[in-house]
């Protein structure tokens, strides 16, 4: 099986299931790294396919992530989702040729609490926290967020800590991740935006500071009525901590290059 079938099957066969009978929506994204507070309305619900494509390290690489989630509004302030997720990566064997592993990989619970609107309030506000859970990993993923939406302008910043959990027969190693997120987005109609969104990201392993990268890139935002698509580009910038030798990036276990794609439809 090749780096797109798996990704591309999922991803086609969710497109199809969910467009059927999609109405307004009611929570869509406009950024695909950074999170807004807003939350859907009691007893609605809505499907997103999330799909990541990376490449570029020194090795040959190019990696296919896809999440399929279901979220549903509990409260005015509180909603909860499930995603299952997929990977499929081909990558150097060393021996001159590549190899491909692509199958099931975890499912995630995720709930999301709003504090304040980013309209009618100062800022919008909202707590975020996720859980992972696969054969071979497990990850736990909290999140703060504010946004602020002014006439046509959509600012988010988020603060981001992730643990992971990589399980082995004989160990367990465990990764801390520190992150900083910012989005910006000008509405040019009020179906259409375009913006810009960065990543600031912390690597600690086994008490030692590894990485310190950051990514950046164009955001562009879509809304056709009965569905919604949210797209960023993004790029490495730099490591500050441990780049690859002749880079002043991390090509080793980080890639140079990612595009995000977020499609969503109410059910």
């Amino acid at each position: 099986m090749n780096l797109f079938s798996s990704s591309v099957l999922v991803s086609s066969l969710a497109l199809v299931a969910l467009s059927a009978g999609a109405t307004a929506q009611a929570a869509e994204r406009q950024f695909t790294y950074s999170t807004q507070s807003n939350v859907l309305a009691p007893g609605a619900k809505e499907a997103e396919v999330i799909t990541t494509y990376r490449a570029g390290r020194v090795d040959y690489f190019r990696a296919m992530d896809t999440r399929l989630e279901l979220e549903v509004g509990v409260t005015d302030q509180f909603q909860t989702a499930i995603y299952l997720n997929w990977n499929s990566t081909t990558k150097a064997d060393g021996l001159g040729g590549t190899t491909t592993e692509s199958g099931f990989e975890s499912v995630s619970l995720e709930g999301k609490y709003k504090l304040s609107d980013s309209v009618a309030d100062a800022f919008g506000s909202a707590l975020y926290a996720e859980a992972t859970l696969g054969s071979e990993e497990a990850e736990l993923e909290f999140k703060g967020i504010l946004d602020k939406r002014v006439g046509n302008i959509l600012l988010a910043v988020n603060g981001v800590y992730e643990v992971e959990f990589e399980m082995g027969p004989e160990e367990t190693e465990v990764e801390h991740v520190i992150k900083a997120t910012a989005g910006a987005s000008y509405f040019v109609k009020p179906t259409f935006a375009l913006g810009f969104e960065s990543v600031q990201k912390n690597v600690i392993e086994e008490g030692e500071h590894e990485h310190a990268m950051v990514h950046a890139g164009p955001v562009a935002f879509y809304n056709a009525g009965s569905f919604w698509l949210a797209t960023t580009a993004m790029w490495q910038l730099v490591d500050f901590k441990e780049a690859t030798p002749g880079y002043n990036l991390n090509l080793s276990s980080s890639e140079r290059f990612a595009v995000r794609m977020i499609f969503g439809t109410d059910f």
